[in-house]
């Protein structure tokens, strides 16, 4: 059993309901084109419909083996954004995706913005890297270089969303699509991903100037992400133990 010092943080996912996609899009396409385009696109709306649909089934079991479908969504989005607008604009087709708060479920937002819904699937792309790295035998070389990888993938999807989809999305923007909150989880990841680092370094039996190094880097990261928890747009947004456990990491 790990020691509390050694235990790491994995990142719960965004929840959704189901949403109708292909009718709305089949309507604009009817109204914007022609009756024969909307049934050339019948067939690919229907298989991007039953991807959504497979996720929503899926979201309450375990996430390790859901990253490739959200990816594949993503880009199905992706294709779709170019050519049928989803907004609240005028003559854009209007949907509605309803997204939970990853920490707090009870709170639940609905916009009719194709980044709102592309910044929730990066969201939860990043959360299933952060816990697959948690399923990795940290007790091993091999498994600790593995979770190093896993954490900064997953930092540098919270920074890719930070800094792209995050910013398209409509105010009042969730909490933990927040620049604050993205930056937090990046910093967090890179944080978990440099204490891997050092575990390795520890288990290969490195200098003690060079384990000093690496655990004061580590010890730097996590200060930075307690820092981020004073934050006004965060501060009473998480639980009080994940407040407690970078606290501890700092020391």
């Amino acid at each position: 059993m790990p020691s509390a010092q050694n235990v790491l943080l994995a990142i719960h996912i965004k929840r959704t309901d189901n949403v109708e996609l292909k009718n709305p899009i089949l309507s604009y396409i009817r109204e914007t084109y022609s009756d024969r385009e909307a049934e050339d696109a019948v067939d690919d709306l229907v298989a991007i419909q039953t991807l959504r649909n497979e996720l929503v089934a899926t979201q309450a079991g375990s996430q390790l083996t859901a990253k490739d479908s959200y990816i594949k969504y993503f880009k199905c989005l992706t294709s779709i954004e170019t050519r049928f607008p989803i907004s609240h604009e005028k003559g854009n087709v209007r949907i509605n995706f309803p997204w939970t708060d990853a920490f707090r479920h009870s709170k639940k937002t609905s916009q009719p913005n194709i980044h709102f819904e592309k910044a929730a699937v990066l969201f939860n792309v990043a959360a299933v890297l952060s816990q697959q790295a948690l399923q990795v035998d940290r007790a091993t070389a091999d498994g600790l270089k593995e979770a190093c990888k896993l954490f900064q993938e997953a930092a540098g999807m919270f920074g890719h969303l930070k800094e792209n989809e995050a910013s398209k999305i409509d105010n009042p923007r969730p909490v933990d699509l927040s620049p604050e909150c993205l930056g937090m989880m990046e910093k967090l990841m890179m944080a978990q991903a440099q204490e891997c680092v050092y575990h390795k370094a520890k288990m290969d039996k490195k200098s003690p100037g060079t384990l000093a190094r690496l655990a004061k880097q580590a010890g730097n990261m996590y200060s930075e992400v307690s820092a981020v928890f004073n934050e006004p747009a965060v501060v009473q947004h998480f639980e009080r133990s994940w407040v407690a456990h970078t606290k501890m990491k700092v020391c």
